[in-house]
C-alpha cells in the first residue's frame, strides 16, 4: 500500500512541478513578447514613425487579426453518437482551459460523419480558441485522436512560423480582455469568429516576426513537452493504480 501512495502521488507532484515550470515558460514567452512589441526595447535606436498606436518601429503597420492568421470553427457533432470510450474525443469549450488542455470527461466518438471538415481532426501544436462561457481561453492540443466540436475555434497562422508568436499574443491578458469586451450573450458570452478576426493588431515587418520566431519557438515548444510528459505519467499511473489496489498487479511484477 505504501508504494501504491507514491505511485499516486509522485505523479501528481510531477505534474504539479511541470505546471509550474510551464507557468515559468509562459511567462518567460510573454515578457520576451512585450519587451519586442509593445516597449519595442530591440528597436529603440531605430526610427519610429506615428499610428494610431502611438509611436511605432518604422516598417511596421497596424492591421487585423485576419491579416495573419485563420480562425477555423468547430463541428457539430450529434450527441447521440457519443460514447464513453470511442476512439476519437471531442474537444468542447470546457476542455480549452487558460493555457491547458483538460480533456477529463470528454465525450467521444468512433465514427466521423462524413461532412466533418478536415481542420477539425486536430494534431499536436494546434492552437484552441474558447467561443462561449469563458471566452478567449486559449490552449494547445497536446494529443492525438482529437476532432474540433461546435463553438472552440482553431487558430491558425498564415505562415506556419508565427506559430508561437500567435500562441503567445493570444495568450495576453490584454488580448483575453478585448475579446471578452466584443463577445455579446445575455445567458452566456459567445465570441463572433468574424469580429475576432478584425481585432486590430499592429503587425511588424517579416524580418522581425521571422527573428522572433527563433527566439520564442523553444520556449513554447518546451512548454508543451512538459506537459506531454507530465500527462503520459499521469495515464501511466491512472492505469496502474487501481491494479495494485486491487492485488491484481504486485510490486514483484514491477520490479521484473
Amino acid at each position: 500500500m505504501l508504494y501504491g501512495y507514491y505511485t499516486y502521488n509522485t505523479p501528481r507532484r510531477f505534474k504539479c512541478r511541470n505546471r509550474h515550470r510551464n507557468d515559468n515558460l509562459e511567462q518567460q514567452a510573454q515578457a520576451l513578447f512585450k519587451s519586442w512589441f509593445v516597449d519595442f526595447e530591440p528597436f529603440k535606436d531605430g526610427e519610429f514613425v506615428n499610428s494610431e498606436f502611438g509611436m511605432i518601429p518604422k516598417g511596421w503597420r497596424i492591421g487585423v487579426l485576419s491579416d495573419i492568421i485563420e480562425i477555423l470553427s468547430g463541428f457539430a457533432f450529434k450527441s447521440n453518437t457519443f460514447e464513453i470510450e470511442g476512439k476519437y474525443k471531442l474537444i468542447t469549450i470546457k476542455a480549452v482551459q487558460d493555457g491547458y488542455l483538460d480533456l477529463n470527461g470528454a465525450d467521444s466518438i468512433n465514427d466521423v460523419p462524413i461532412k466533418v471538415p478536415i481542420h477539425c481532426f486536430l494534431k499536436k501544436k494546434d492552437i484552441l480558441l474558447s467561443l462561449t462561457g469563458n471566452v478567449g481561453r486559449c490552449c494547445l492540443v497536446n494529443s492525438d485522436n482529437l476532432l474540433l466540436n461546435q463553438r472552440v475555434a482553431k487558430i491558425e497562422p498564415k505562415k506556419t512560423k508565427d506559430w508561437a508568436y500567435t500562441y503567445i499574443l493570444f495568450r495576453l491578458a490584454d488580448t483575453k480582455t478585448y475579446l471578452e469586451t466584443i463577445s455579446r450573450g445575455t445567458a452566456q458570452a459567445n465570441l463572433s469568429p468574424i469580429e475576432t478576426a478584425n481585432m486590430p493588431i499592429l503587425i511588424p515587418t517579416r524580418e522581425v516576426m521571422d527573428a522572433f520566431s527563433v527566439c520564442a519557438t523553444p520556449l513554447v515548444n518546451y512548454s508543451m513537452v512538459l506537459t506531454i510528459e507530465a500527462e503520459k505519467l499521469a495515464q501511466h499511473r491512472d492505469t496502474l493504480l487501481p491494479k495494485l489496489m486491487s492485488g491484481e498487479l504486485k510490486i514483484n511484477d514491477l520490479n521484473s
